[in-house]
């Protein structure tokens, strides 16, 4: 096996992007995440390190734990929007309510009621509807931080990244309604 010591304090010390030999930056290669993630795992996966001695042991449960908790956080839009703004500095999770307009938080819990009319009336179609407007409008959530990342404006990613937050949890939300309803 691989000399587990030495390797998880220059993992530890890396980046997720740099761990998984990817570009800094919203967009990233989804193969090449998966294909880097696959040869990590097969590196430091515990059973690897089944014989060796209890520092090599956590030392290898420790890099997997790394290793894992990289991939997650790339793999979702999300989670890579609010670590790449923690690599700029910014808290991404540390907000106040002011920081959204009053007329995007007054949509979203018009949303919320939208959604839950149209499932106590069985409305599949306007709950699907409200979906695919739901996800179109998360797209464009998503290139505004993009863009706005790029542009460094990182206050107006900020903000737009807790609008992604509202747009992702409803979209949470109208899933577990279409589960429930075609359960039926």
């Amino acid at each position: 096996p691989v000399n587990v010591v030495n390797n998880s304090v220059n993992i530890a010390r890396q980046n997720y992007f740099s761990l998984f030999s990817l570009e800094p930056g919203f967009q990233l290669d989804k193969q090449q995440l998966e294909k880097q993630y696959k040869k990590l795992q097969s590196e430091y996966h515990p059973d690897r390190f089944a014989s060796a001695n209890d520092q090599e042991r956590r030392e290898a449960m420790q890099l997997t734990s790394i290793v894992n908790d990289a991939f997650e956080t790339l793999r979702s839009p999300l989670s890579r929007s609010a670590y790449l703004l923690e690599l700029q500095g910014i808290e991404a999770e540390n907000h106040q309510q002011s920081d959204l307009d009053t007329e995007f938080l007054m949509q979203q819990m018009q949303l919320r009621v939208v959604l839950e009319e149209e499932a106590e009336a069985e409305n599949i179609e306007a709950i699907e509807a409200l979906k695919a407007k739901t996800e179109i409008e998360l797209q464009n959530f998503y290139q505004d931080f993009e863009k706005n990342l790029q542009e460094g404006q990182l206050q107006s990613a900020k903000v737009i990244f807790h609008k992604c937050q509202f747009a992702e949890k409803l979209l949470t939300e109208i899933n577990h309604v279409e589960e429930k309803l075609l359960d039926y």
